[in-house]
This record gives structure tokens, sequence and C-alpha cells, in this order.
């Protein structure tokens, strides 16, 4: 009995609990589905609120613009209006302008004075044909042409007249400049006047002077001022000068010594070319610049001194000066441009300062006597053709820093019995460079290379590569 008692009061107990779980589901549930509610209807206010805000400043929007496009109507019709203004404005004037025009001309045509002025007539014409406000009749068309042709007639004629007037006085004066020179040119010495600053363009090419005294107030020796004055001994150039223009004294070969001042600073390219009469020359202090091909062939000189103003010696300088024994170049020297000494075959020993790091190509070609070269320690190249045909050169050292010697550097040094290449690593050679040389001569390179020579392609051409012996 008592098991029944507790088994019902355990159903009951279970029921009343499941009862319990029921409500509170159905709780959950309600509270569940007003708090959708509630959301679904916030959404709705957000979403309302939203749109009339759009909708709010669509109309601002709306507003502004149609305000904009209200001032852009009022500022574009007052431009317009302002426009139109000036345009009646500049009309009213142009058509005063040529009503006034028009008077004038009729007042010309009546007195019939200068016919510079018929033109008023012609542009008053013009404008009111093209408004069709007026016609000018055919008898006035007939008297302006008339008139326009009779004084355009006279006034071409007196123009000619004027122009054959002046012409006649100018050939007159030109006569007798070219006189006046002419008779002072073909002169043996003749006299440059005082107060000339420079000596101009070809003033003296090609004559027969003997000797000229340039006068202090020159400062400018000018492009070909004596060229080939072939009979030129001697001349004097003062202090004022202060350059020597392109081939001044080209061709001047008997001009035996020149002596440039102190006042000059540069002196033009081809500036003594061809003066083979010319057997020294000194260049002070003040000369920076000498241009190129400055003494080329000038096969007389045999000395020259390089001031240690200048810093290059440009291509060809003393190209061709076959009896040139001897050149001092000054430490001012950086580069000397190719030819410089080309077919100097006079000269017997060179010596290039430290500062030179360039040397050109062809610069001591076919100097055939040539035995002495002391090259630059700051040299990085040999190049091309630079001792070809240098056949009394006996010995050569190339410097440490040299990298590469090119085609026909050495092509025919035929005596050439040692080099000496101080370079730790084999320079890059052509397969010309020593052409026409004995492979089998005495090369020194440094103890730590021999093998590096040896084994190169074109350096182990040389049967006899030994240590240098310091």
């Amino acid at each position: 009995m008592a098991n029944n008692q507790e088994s019902v009061l355990g159903d009951y107990v279970l029921q009343l609990q499941k009862q319990k779980e029921e409500r509170e589901r159905k709780r959950r549930e309600q509270e569940e589905a007003e708090e959708r509610k509630r959301r679904e209807e916030e959404e709705r206010q957000a979403l309302k609120a939203r749109r009339i805000r759009l909708e709010e400043e669509e109309r601002r929007r709306d507003e502004r613009r149609s305000k904009a496009e209200k001032w852009i109507l009022v500022v574009l019709g007052i431009a317009i209006a302002v426009a139109v203004a000036v345009v009646i404005t500049q009309k009213r004037e142009k058509e005063k302008k040529y009503l006034q025009a028009l008077d004038t001309a009729k007042a010309y045509i009546a007195s019939g004075d200068s016919c510079l002025k018929i033109y008023h007539f012609d542009e008053a014409r013009e404008f009111y044909d093209k408004a069709g406000r007026m016609r000018v009749g055919q008898d006035v068309d007939d008297i302006v042409e008339k008139r326009k042709s009779m004084l355009w007639n006279a006034q071409a004629i007196r123009k000619e007249k004027e122009r054959a007037e002046r012409e006649r006085i100018a050939n007159e004066e030109l006569a007798q400049n070219i006189k006046e020179e002419s008779e002072n040119c073909m002169k043996e010495n003749p006299i440059i006047p005082d107060g000339t600053s420079e000596i101009p363009y070809r003033a003296y090419a090609g004559k027969n002077i003997k000797s000229i005294i340039i006068p202090n107030s020159v400062k400018k020796i000018g492009y070909l001022a004596f060229y080939n004055c072939s009979h030129l001994v001697s001349i004097e150039i003062p202090n004022s000068v202060t350059s020597i223009g392109y081939s001044a004294f080209y061709g001047c070969r008997s001009l035996a010594s020149v002596e440039i001042p102190n006042s000059v600073t540069s002196i033009g390219s081809d500036a003594f070319r061809k003066c083979s009469g010319l057997t020294s020359v000194t260049i002070p202090n003040s000369v920076t610049s000498i241009g190129s091909h400055a003494f080329l062939d000038c096969s007389g000189l045999t000395s020259v001194t390089i001031p240690n103003s200048v810093t290059s010696i440009e291509s060809g300088t003393f190209e061709g000066c076959s009896k040139l024994k001897s050149v001092i170049i000054p430490n001012s020297v950086t580069s000397i441009g190719g030819c410089a000494f080309y077919e100097c075959s006079s000269l017997t020993s060179i010596t290039i300062p430290n500062n030179v790091t360039s040397l050109g190509q062809t610069v001591f070609s076919d100097c055939i006597n040539l035995k002495e070269v002391n090259l630059s320690e700051n040299l990085k190249k040999i190049d091309n053709f630079t001792f070809r045909n240098c056949r009394s050169l006996e010995t050569i050292c190339i410097p440490e820093n040299v990298v590469r010697i090119c085609m026909d550097a050495f092509l025919n040094c035929t005596n050439l019995s040692t080099i000496i290449c101080r370079a730790k690593n084999p320079p890059t050679i052509n397969r010309s460079t020593f052409d026409g040389i004995d492979k089998s001569i005495q090369v020194y390179v440094p103890a730590s290379s021999v093998e590096a020579y040896r084994n190169d392609e074109r350096w182990g051409k040389f049967t006899n590569i030994k240590a240098i012996v310091e």
C-alpha cells in the first residue's frame, strides 16, 4: 500500500514539473514573440525615419540646386548683357572711326594732298559696303583710282631716284674704302691705326706684307687675320692682346720667330699652322688654352716650352713638327689629345707627368727617333696607335694602373727589346697591339703574376716572361 502511494505521488510530482516546464516554455515563446515584434517595430520606425531624412535631404539639395541654377542664369544674363553692350559700343566706335576716316579721305582727295592718306577712304568705303549702309558712286571711284594712280606713280619715281642716289653714294664710299685698304695692305710694312681694338677677319689675308707693328690698342687678333701672308718675317704683338684667333697666322711660312706676350690667355686652333720657318716659340704662363693643330706642320720648330697654366694639350697641337727635338710637358697637364705629337720625327725622349690620366689615339705615332718614354703612373689605358712605328724605341715601362693596351699601340716598334709591365693583372691587349715585334724579347712582370701572364691568351705569345727584379 505504501508503495502504491509513493508511485502515485511521484507521478503527480512529474506531472507538476511537466506542467511547470510547459508554462515556462510558453512564457519564453511569448516573450520572444513580443521581442521580435518590438524589434520589427523599431526597424520599421528606423526605416521610416531614414526615409523621411533622405526625402528631406533630397528636398534641400533640390532647393540648393534650384537656387544655384537661378544664380547661374542671373550671372549668365548679366555677362551676355555686358558682352552685347561691349559689342555695340565697339561697333559704334568703329562706325565713328570710319566716318572720320571717310571725311578725312574726302578732304585729302579734294585737296589733292599726299596719297599716303588715300587708304582712309578705301577702308571707310569697304566698311560701308559690307554694312550695306552706303554705296560710293562710280564717279567717286574713278576719281579716287586716278588720284591714287597718279600719286603712287609720282611717289614711286621719287623713291627710285632717292634709292639710286643712296646706292651711288654708298658705292663711292665703298670704292674709296677698298682703295685705301688695298693701298695700305699692298705695302710691305702697313700701319694699323692707333685706336684699333681688333684686327678683323681676313684683314691682311694673302697680302705681301713683310713686317707689321700692332698698336697697343689691339686686344684681339681675329680669325684668319694674317692667313697665308707668306712673306711675313716678323711681327710685334703688344701686351694689350689677350687672344690670338683661329688660323690667325696660318701659312706664314717666312715667320721665323714670334714672341707671345704675357697678356695672351688663349691661342686659337690652327693659329700658327704651317708656319714652317718658325724655329722656337715660348708660350707665357698667362696662356690657359691652346687650340687643336695650333702648331701643326711647323716643320722648322725645334723646341717648345709649355707653361704650367695649360691643363690639356689638344689634338694635333704639334703634329708634323718634324724638327722638334725636345718638349717639356708641365705637371699641370692632365690630358694629351690624339695626334698631339704625331710625326715629330726628331723627338728623342718624352716624359709624361703623373697628372696625365689619358692619352689620345696616335699621340706619338711615327716618332721614328723616339728612344725614351716615361709614362704617367696614373695612366689607365694606352690607346690605339699610340707608339705605332716608333722604330727607335728600345724599352717601354707600362705603369701599374694600366688595364688596357689598344689596337696597334706598339705596332712596328721593331727595335723594342724590353717590356716592363708593372700591372699585377695582365692588361687586356689586342691581337695587333705588339704586331711587328719579336716575341722572344724580355718581358718583365711582377713576380706574383708571372704565371698569369704566361697563361694569358695574348701575353702568352711572348716566350721570355720573367719576374721583375727589384
